[in-house]
């Protein structure tokens, strides 16, 4: 089972945990859908993020949640 816990507070978010089921019965179900990222898609990620540092442990700002 997947379990998806606020970082900060160690809480479930109960709407993240039924999407990850959902992705994980659909993976185990139809593994034929799985596609590989396109690598010039990843490059673009890459120049679009460049330079940006974020803190993953960081509490979102107020108006950001």
């Amino acid at each position: 089972m997947h379990s998806a816990t606020d970082s900060t507070s160690q809480r479930h978010d109960p709407v993240l945990n039924a999407f990850l089921e959902f992705l994980a019965r659909d993976i185990t179900s139809h593994p034929e859908r799985l596609q590989a990222v396109d690598t010039a898609l990843l490059a673009r990620i890459d120049t679009l993020t460049r330079g940006i540092d974020i803190d993953l442990d960081q509490p979102l700002a107020g108006d950001d949640e």
